[in-house]
């Protein structure tokens, strides 16, 4: 059986308003492939990357979120 294995996922515990953050999330396909990536913010999308789409990433309009899509990878 071929899954995705979570390996981390990083989130400041608190940013101050206004201030960038980064997030991170590493996963090891073993040999599947990777349909999306998502990212929510109180159980509302604000970030997908699908590699196959066209675009792969898209940011999603939610108060207090601003992406900058430009230096998101995968």
């Amino acid at each position: 059986v071929l899954s995705l294995k979570l390996l981390r996922v990083g989130v400041p515990p608190y940013i101050l308003q206004g201030q960038a953050a980064s997030l991170q999330c590493q996963y090891e396909l073993e040999n599947d492939r990777l349909y999306s990536v998502t990212w929510y913010k109180d159980h509302e999308e604000f970030y997908r990357y699908v590699p196959g789409a066209n675009p792969t990433k898209h940011s999603y309009s939610l108060e207090g979120i601003r992406v900058d899509v430009r230096l998101a990878t995968n």
